[in-house]
């Protein structure tokens, strides 16, 4: 565990919150691995941040992107389709939608960068149904259910960009649980 992960799990203590899985701090290169284990290399260039805690038992997961120095014109790039992408799924998030059809969109618009599916249940457990699934009555969205909505620009040894926000999916719409803001953060 890296010195951000203990400062990030400290403020959950001050919350009095657990986490629903191990925080993820990756920086620079390390930003292009989804699931890159911590460590305590200096934050610089693009950083993935993704966080999550369990609050009455259940399960958040949200992701943001901050960049520590200049963000270079092809991350920036990256950043704004990154957003505009998760805007339009988020719109695509009803009651009777089918999952893949979210996921087909995500992919067709970021194409082999993306690298995951562009989301999951969230519940009890950090990872449930509904799924992304190639059976299709696995992947029908339910008014009530929890999905997080996600995607994500990975190049390899150079950057990663992720965007994700829990969505409760209603009869009409989807509506997002986070509170924090999406605009890219620049620490210089």
């Amino acid at each position: 565990m890296s010195k951000n992960d203990y400062a990030i799990e400290e403020m959950m203590i001050d919350y009095n919150v657990e986490p629903s899985f191990e925080v993820i701090v990756a920086s620079g290169k390390n930003g292009a691995n989804p699931h890159h284990a911590s460590g305590n290399n200096k934050l610089k260039g693009m950083t993935v941040i993704d966080i999550g805690v369990k609050v009455k038992n259940y399960c958040s997961d949200m992701t943001r992107t901050i960049c520590f120095g200049n963000q270079k014109r092809e991350e920036l790039h990256a950043y704004h389709l990154i957003k505009s992408v998760q805007d339009r799924c988020i719109k695509m998030t009803r009651s009777g939608e089918n999952f893949n059809v979210i996921n087909r969109y995500a992919w067709n618009s970021i194409g082999k960068k993306m690298m995951h599916n562009v989301g999951h249940g969230l519940g009890i457990d950090v990872h449930e149904a509904p799924f992304v699934s190639k059976e299709k009555a696995k992947s029908i969205l339910k008014e009530s259910n929890v999905i997080t909505i996600e995607p994500g620009i990975y190049v390899k040894n150079r950057f990663g960009i992720r965007i994700e926000d829990d969505v409760l999916v209603e009869k009409n719409k989807g509506r997002v649980l986070s509170k924090i803001g999406r605009e890219l953060l620049v620490v210089t």
